[in-house]
Formats: C-alpha cells, sequence, structure tokens
C-alpha cells in the first residue's frame, strides 16, 4: 500500500481516515480539495486541476482523499489501493452536519482557497443521493481499474480496525 485513494460519500470522513493513515504510515497526504479550490468558493477547471494533481501522481507514494469522479479514472491509473468508505446516508449525513458546525465560517484546513464552512442544501442533497446517483459512476469506475486492490468500510468501526492494522 504506497499509492492510495481515499473515496466515498461527503460527510463520511474521508479526510480525517487519510489524515490518520499518513500519520501512522508517514505516506505523503494529498488533499483534493487543497488543489481543486481557491479564492472564494472558486475552483479550477478539469484540465487545470489534472494539470495540478499529476504531478501528486507522479511520486513515489501518496494517500489522496476525494471523490472528483471526472479524475478518478485517471488516479486509478495510478493508484494500488483503493479504501471506499461505503456508509449510510444517515451517517454521512450527521457527519457533514457535525462537520459544519463544528466548523462553521472557518476555512477547514483539508480546503483550498477561501472556502468557510457553510450550511449547503445542494451538498446534503449530494449527500442523499450519493447512492443513487455518484456511488454507481464510482463503481464502474473501479471495476473499469486493474490491478488495485479495493478496501471496501462499511462503517466507522470498521474504519477504526482497518487503521489499527494498517502499516
Amino acid at each position: 500500500m504506497k499509492k492510495v485513494l481515499v473515496i466515498g460519500c461527503g460527510g463520511a470522513g474521508k479526510s480525517t481516515l487519510s489524515r490518520l493513515l499518513h500519520e501512522k504510515t508517514g505516506i505523503p497526504l494529498v488533499h483534493l480539495d487543497k488543489l481543486y479550490w481557491y479564492g472564494v468558493w472558486q475552483h479550477l477547471d478539469r484540465d487545470a486541476f489534472i494539470k495540478r494533481i499529476q504531478p501528486e501522481l507522479e511520486r513515489d507514494s501518496f494517500i489522496m482523499d476525494g471523490n472528483f469522479i471526472s479524475s478518478l479514472p485517471l488516479r486509478l491509473r495510478y493508484a494500488d489501493t483503493v479504501i471506499m468508505l461505503d456508509y449510510s446516508r444517515v451517517v454521512c449525513l450527521f457527519g457533514a452536519i457535525r462537520r459544519i458546525c463544528w466548523n462553521y465560517a472557518k476555512t477547514r484546513e483539508d480546503m483550498g482557497g477561501e472556502c468557510a464552512e457553510k450550511f449547503d442544501m445542494e451538498f446534503l442533497g449530494w449527500i442523499w443521493n450519493f447512492k443513487r446517483k455518484t456511488r454507481p459512476k464510482i463503481m464502474t469506475a473501479l471495476e473499469e481499474a486493474n490491478g488495485v486492490k479495493l478496501v471496501v468500510l462499511k462503517n466507522r468501526a470498521e474504519a477504526r480496525r482497518f487503521l489499527e492494522s494498517a502499516q
């Protein structure tokens, strides 16, 4: 496990799991949100985003968190392991709302630009519909990936056990 993607629904805890895995293994950590966002809730177009991701993918090792479906096939070509947080929508909604409350009006460390945490119904709707709309696209990309180990974690207890066993 040297080139790791951490994916899953918003609010599942991708950034937290990635940070803890980084702290345990020493593998460099890359937050895709930090590369994608700039200014006040402005984002790069796809081509500029890919140009920012590419050097990170060419490292000897990385832990990279975030979905960004448009770049997933590219990232899968470099990854040896994918950790998918496949939690229920209720768990993810609770995680997102807790994050909003905890960080409201502040830009999180794993975000780029000046993207202060806010209550966003569109984002909460995306979480609610993740399993129906986004997860199938992720699963298709994973099925087309060759030679990538897939670790599916169904709840926070499984994530804790995974972290305890990670090397």
